[in-house]
């Protein structure tokens, strides 16, 4: 039997130690790893954060502005392009500093559009809105005024009713000293309107029409018409002296341009029905059945309405019991005017206390003469006035005015006085720019929108057409 051998036992006590240091190493690494994913995550779980909270803060804004848009509560659509006073706080959410800014870069919109009433006060100081009587009286839509101090009551009765508007007023700087209204002023509703400040002067926010070359125009010394049937036609021209409206009682002066040069007053009488151009799609307030057939014949209905042009010391005054004046605007470019009076006209306002004489346009007391303009009325320098309005009698303005004094009376009995914003299509584009930042860096939204100051459903003033995180 061959003897067994015996080998000895290989020792390998010295190997645990490499392993052991692999492995740890191994895992120290894979946690290395780890750590350094979750602190990036969370660090980046911390920028998505606050990009998320910057974010909608500037998307909130966009909506304030928007909202602001709507209920015409803005001065976007002007060449300050300012979205008004906004209060401390407002904006800021979510620990960011929020700003809000806005700009008009497209569209054929109207500035006068955007105000039922702009009162310059240029060259007057008091009494720049001057209301009597106790009949009804309304204005709807936003005003404007060089200086809601100098709104003046006199006599008792319902007041002033303003409806759907705000009454911006400039300071400078803003909010400036405290305004107090008279009583008798109301805003419609008084939870939701009220006084705006604004550094902005009148200029800044309307642009004026411009003016057509008159030269072209033929000359009429006033005594020059035509018959139609029993209506006394007129044309476009120069007028040197007051449209002779003697004898007749149904007017109509054709569609187009007119110019009143030192006419001095061009009186309409005791129930004499005028009116100022081809109607269009407006339906008329006054009835004028006998010049049916000269509207319907007017050559130059493709223009359809009027302009007057006053100047030097023309005026208008629809005076006696039963007058009846109706304006329809004729469209230049992107404005609808009814009347303007020119740079150079000698009628002006003084400064106190009004007096009639200074009045470029008059609805004369005493009786029931009434008034309808559907285009705007441009007269910065000069003096309106709605000297009476009784019972039913219609006095309207209905497409805007920039005057440097208004003053409308009314009897007790009166119902029919209204100033409104136009009703005519417009529409431009603004920008909203709203910009959100943190200790962490700066967000910045854009909005594109449509918008129509002269929509009445408020649903449609508006629409969004773009919306995007610029940054």
């Amino acid at each position: 039997m061959a003897p067994t051998r015996f080998h000895p036992r290989q020792r390998d006590d010295g190997s645990i130690l490499p392993l052991v240091l692999v492995v740890s190493v191994a895992l120290f690494l894979v946690v290395l790893a780890l750590a350094r994913f979750v602190t990036t995550d969370l660090s980046y779980s911390r920028v998505t954060r606050d990009r998320a909270e910057r974010q909608a803060s500037a998307l909130g804004a966009i909506d304030y502005g928007v909202e602001r848009l709507r209920l015409n509560q803005t001065l976007c659509n002007s060449s300050v392009g300012s979205i008004g006073p906004v209060g401390a706080g407002v904006l800021d959410r979510n620990g960011t500093t929020t700003t809000l800014t806005c700009s008009r870069f497209g569209g054929s919109t109207i500035d006068i559009a955007n105000w039922a009433l702009v009162i310059t006060g240029a060259g007057i100081t008091t009494d720049l809105l001057n209301v009597q009587g106790g009949g009804d009286k309304t204005i709807e839509g936003p005003v404007y005024m060089s200086n809601a101090d100098a709104i003046t009551f006199v006599g008792a009765g319902p007041g002033l009713d303003h409806l759907d508007g705000d009454l911006w007023h400039r300071r400078s700087p803003c909010p400036g000293a405290p305004v107090t209204l008279p009583g008798s002023y109301e805003f419609i509703p008084p939870t939701a309107r009220g006084l705006i400040c604004t550094t902005a002067t009148w200029q800044q926010l309307v642009g004026a029409p411009s003016v057509p070359d008159f030269s072209a125009l033929p000359s009429n010394t006033g005594a020059t018409w035509r018959p139609v049937g029993t209506c006394r036609v007129f044309s476009p021209g120069r007028y040197t002296g007051a449209p002779n409206l003697a004898g007749a009682t149904n007017i109509y002066f054709e569609s187009g341009v007119y110019l009143f040069e030192n006419v001095g007053a061009f009186e309409i009488g005791n129930n004499q029905i005028v009116w100022f151009g081809h109607n269009g799609a407006r339906t008329p307030t006054f009835s004028n059945a006998p010049c049916d057939g000269a509207r319907a014949a007017d050559l130059n209905v493709g223009g359809q309405g009027a302009t007057v042009y006053l100047t030097g010391n023309s005026l208008i005054r629809p005076r006696s019991n039963g007058a009846q004046v109706e304006f329809f605007p004729l469209r230049r470019e992107a404005y609808e005017v009814s009347i303007h009076q020119l740079p150079g006209s000698t009628v002006l306002p003084n400064d106190s206390p009004p007096d009639s004489d200074e009045a470029f346009f008059e609805v004369s007391p005493g009786g029931n003469a009434e008034a309808v303009i559907h285009g705007a009325v441009w007269a910065p320098n000069g003096e309106f006035r709605f000297e009476n309005s009784t019972a039913g009698a219609r006095q309207r303005l209905l497409g805007g005015a920039v005057v440097a004094r208004l003053r409308i009376r009314a009897s007790a009995t009166g119902s029919g006085f209204l100033i409104s914003t136009a009703t005519s299509p417009t529409l431009t584009k603004v920008e909203l720019t709203a910009t959100s930042t943190d200790a962490q860096g700066e967000t910045v939204v854009r909005a594109v929108v449509d918008y129509r100051p002269d929509e009445a459903d408020l649903t449609k003033r508006v629409a969004v057409n773009s919306l995007r995180v610029v940054d």
